[in-house]
């Protein structure tokens, strides 16, 4: 017998992606934090620039189609309340770069279903991979080093690659 723990991970470790279903990482410690790093920022951007966006809580499932094909759970997905996109941007994390659904999947899915911005957090080679569907299709942008982000839908969100990935000494 199971508890609800156990079927609760089950759940949260899959997603469906046109009809198949996927198995993911496990959400660990680490992605719980930078989960709670993001809806932070965005609670804070959204208070005081009077943003207008919903942000989704993390890891909650989130039907892309209405067959209900594409169920995801990502890290984080927001959307510009003004927009007429279901979701704007959508930000999860991979293992590592071998992540067949997070780097060639998901893309293609996301951009079908109108997601102007897809960002990726490698957590192995802590590097935050960027798509920005909307403008330049499947080219990615790979970051590795501290710099200043700008978020594509927004006009003056700016992120630290430093407050992401945290120096560990």
């Amino acid at each position: 017998m199971s508890n609800s723990t156990d079927n609760e991970k089950k759940i949260s470790d899959r997603e469906l992606i046109s009809g198949r279903i996927y198995s993911r990482d496990p959400i660990n410690e680490e992605v719980k934090e930078k989960a709670e790093y993001f809806q932070e920022i965005l609670n804070n951007y959204n208070s005081n620039k009077n943003a207008d966006i919903t942000i989704f809580n993390p890891f909650k499932s989130i039907n892309l189609d209405k067959t209900n094909n594409t169920i995801i759970r990502p890290l984080i997905a927001v959307k510009k309340n003004e927009s007429l996109n279901q979701i704007d941007w959508v930000i999860d994390y991979a293992k590592n770069a071998n992540d067949v659904l997070a780097f060639c999947i998901k893309p293609v899915v996301f951009k079908d279903a109108g997601i102007s911005e897809y960002w990726i957090l490698d957590l192995e080679n802590r590097a935050i991979i960027i798509y920005n569907l909307e403008k330049n299709g499947f080219i990615q942008q790979v970051i590795s080093d501290p710099r200043r982000l700008k978020v594509g839908i927004f006009n003056s969100l700016l992120l630290n690659y430093s407050d992401i990935f945290v120096k560990e000494w």
